[in-house]
């Protein structure tokens, strides 16, 4: 009985997203192309390298997986902010997220969102690693982070 549940009613709710590969030898070769390319629920897969990204904003709700650690690096701003509901990171490295008491630069920001998971990452210099403004339920866990303090 539960076998006919599990086929019936939640691998269909999977059937219909995908997986975007991010790389230099991939379809999608920045995270935003697999990102505009996406629908609700899909996965973007990077892969190994170095992307630059800044003020990267995430509104449909995605799975971001690093495959060997791929590492994120910001132009001095925030690198992501998330608008949408049960967004999750695994396996990357953010760095170069600068210093300002004026805005909340952040690797991941969390705005208004429920749900949501940072796992199995790394943040070097980040002003702050994972920022969560009126979101609830976001799970952050098992992350390095390290930091140097710097001035404005």
């Amino acid at each position: 009985m539960i076998r006919v549940f599990v086929l019936l009613f939640i691998l269909p709710a999977f059937a219909f997203a995908k997986v975007r590969h991010v790389g230099a030898k991939n379809t999608y070769k920045t995270i935003q192309s697999a990102v505009n390319a996406a629908q609700p629920k899909d996965t973007i897969l990077v892969n190994a390298g170095n992307y630059v990204v800044s003020k990267f904003t995430v509104s449909k709700r995605l799975t971001f997986i690093g495959k060997n650690r791929p590492t994120i690096t910001s132009k001095g701003e925030r690198i992501i902010e998330v608008l949408a509901d049960s967004t999750s990171f695994y396996g990357f490295k953010f760095t170069g997220v600068a210093t300002s008491y004026v805005n909340d630069n952040s690797a991941i920001k969390f705005n208004k969102t429920n749900g949501g998971r940072v796992e199995n990452c790394r943040f070097d210099t980040c002003f702050f690693a994972v920022y969560m403004a009126h979101s609830v339920n976001i799970t952050v866990h098992n992350n390095t982070i390290r930091s140097v303090y710097t001035n404005e």
